[in-house]
């Protein structure tokens, strides 16, 4: 399964815009929009990426989505500050396209070096 960038920021913003109890775990309201096992992938990707904690709930039923987001990591929370401009969003996943890679640090990488050419900042 392949990446989705776009359904990455998504997650993460909805995680968010939770107001939720963080031990608790953030519901999705886009989830229908994508295969199950898309999200779930995505969900679990992240916490891979320690952007966000999550949970693995297959032992708890078969609803479709064994991994579910629970709150957004410091990582996570900078990650989606450098990911809020949709200029910057679409111009880092142009460049990382045109060179053939997609990895998420790269992205975020990316991402503060447009943030920091808007600030007229070097690097």
């Amino acid at each position: 399964m392949r990446r989705d960038m776009d359904l990455v920021r998504r997650i993460l913003q909805a995680v968010e815009s939770s107001d939720g109890d963080p031990r608790e775990y953030v519901e999705l309201d886009f989830v229908d929009e994508y295969p199950k096992n898309s999200v779930s992938y995505h969900v679990e990707l992240l916490a891979d990426a320690g952007l966000i904690k999550a949970q693995n709930l297959m032992s708890f039923g078969e609803d479709g989505y064994s991994w579910m987001p629970k709150r957004l990591t410091s990582a996570g929370h900078d990650f989606l500050d450098a990911a809020r401009d949709e200029e910057n969003w679409n111009e880092a996943k142009r460049l990382l396209k045109r060179a053939g890679v997609a990895g998420l640090t790269l992205l975020k990488d990316q991402l503060i070096h447009l943030a920091k050419q808007q600030l007229g900042l070097p690097g």
